[in-house]
């Protein structure tokens, strides 16, 4: 199906600097990157008796598939959650672990998130995307760098992700005699581009950026953080038991940022229904205290002071996100802890690219307009799934007609037609 193009500010949006290549600094979303882990847990009690206790120096940590397996995943996700402190609001890892985020001003460990399939053309997340950009002659790690975090925590408590941004946005512009960067994110990645550029300030922002991409941007939230924080999530990998890894997506910062909230949702949407009860946006934390995880409102509320209210970038931004496809929008569960651990026993659908929902991915496109003078425009990909957008050509053709590369698209890669107005 053909995209849907709206232009919410006048005139044609170009990212692009005139007469050269502009350099281009992704932002992945939640799971978007690698991550490194080396551990030594000593004698404390593990999930199973065939759980390593040390490791053989860095291991991956995310993505290796075959950690995820059956009988596997409990000492993965032992290895891979966050201890929260509610006395003092910090994390740290687990007992014994050190993690890492290796590939900073690179784009290996985004293109494919298990580095022992790659070679397979297995788990590819931005590979398509870098791919296309590299056809038009951008170089890997010179003219086209990413800045992966880990997406186990928010900037709330780790502001190191908005500095590394904002410190690759500054070498790239060095390396190419003062450029301005153009910003590429996806999903969770749009909030973390958001909160960088309004951490880094509207002077940094004129002298560094020359446009900001947001693909399938999760603005709002995502209303099956809902359904994670009560019965898991397993993304519908059918091996994986959502109740193994519950405890281990539960304490990830980034989840409780990504329930949803204001502006983008009105704060008596209802998310969920259990025990004779209507649980809404507005009253999210009691949600979370409820279903047995009162820390989870904690952690929520720390991470409020992040793009607060959503407010407008102050750059020239490029929204483009699927739609049309059915997206959970509210859980119905049964009686009792039995009712939350079985999972909903039925799920309203709403719009959305199927994870994200539309109210989310679609709000900056009419509130920010008129709070900045940059342009901004969007374009809607009917049947575009979250994921599917880094590789569809129409979408990837948008990117490069940005970036002052129109009509490319599906030169030497077959991406297809051009995105049209």
């Amino acid at each position: 199906r053909r995209p849907r193009m709206t232009a919410v500010a006048a005139g044609a949006l170009c990212l692009c600097a005139a007469g050269a290549l502009t350099p281009v600094l992704i932002v992945p979303g939640d799971g978007g990157n690698q991550l490194e882990a080396r551990y030594d847990k000593g004698d404390r009690p593990l999930p199973h008796r065939w759980c390593r206790r040390r490791s053989r120096g860095w291991e991956t940590l995310w993505l290796r598939t075959a950690s995820l397996l059956p009988g596997h995943a409990a000492c993965w996700a032992d290895t891979v959650r966050l201890r929260y402190d509610r006395a003092t609001g910090t994390y740290s890892n687990a007992p014994g672990v050190q993690v890492r985020v290796p590939g900073l001003g690179n784009t290996s460990t985004v293109e494919h998130l298990d580095p022992s399939l790659a070679p397979l053309g297995a788990t590819p997340y931005m590979a398509p995307l870098v791919d296309a950009l590299a056809r038009r002659g951008y170089r890997r790690g010179v003219d086209v760098a990413a800045a992966p975090y880990d997406f186990r925590r928010a900037p709330s408590s780790a502001p190191e992700a908005l500095d590394a941004i904002v410190a690759l946005a500054d070498r790239l512009s060095a390396a190419h005699g003062g450029a301005r960067v153009a910003l590429v994110s996806h999903s969770m990645g749009s909030l973390v581009a958001l909160a960088a550029l309004l951490r880094a300030g509207p002077d940094w922002c004129r002298a560094r950026v020359q446009g900001w991409t947001s693909f399938a941007g999760a603005f709002g939230g995502v209303a099956k953080e809902a359904r994670l924080f009560a019965s898991g999530d397993n993304e519908g990998v059918p091996f994986v038991d959502p109740l193994v890894i519950r405890a281990e997506q539960r304490s990830y910062e980034t989840n409780a940022w990504l329930l949803p909230r204001g502006p983008a949702w009105r704060v008596g949407a209802v998310l969920a229904t259990w025990e004779g009860r209507n649980y809404t946006v507005g009253g999210v934390d009691a949600w979370l205290r409820d279903v047995g995880f009162p820390d989870g409102a904690l952690m929520r509320r720390a991470t409020l002071s992040l793009a607060r209210g959503l407010p407008a970038p102050g750059v020239p931004t490029l929204l483009l996100h699927g739609r049309g496809l059915p997206t959970p929008e509210r859980f119905h569960y049964g009686p009792g802890q039995e009712g939350l651990d079985r999972g909903p026993d039925r799920t309203d659908m709403g719009d959305g690219d199927g994870t994200v929902n539309l109210v989310s991915l679609a709000y900056p496109a009419s509130a920010w307009p008129g709070a900045q003078s940059a342009p901004v425009a969007c374009r809607e990909f009917p049947g575009q799934t979250h994921v599917g957008l880094l590789s569809h050509g129409p979408a990837l053709e948008a990117l490069l007609e940005s970036l002052g590369l129109e009509g490319e698209a599906s030169r030497g890669g077959g991406h297809g037609h051009a995105a049209s107005a």
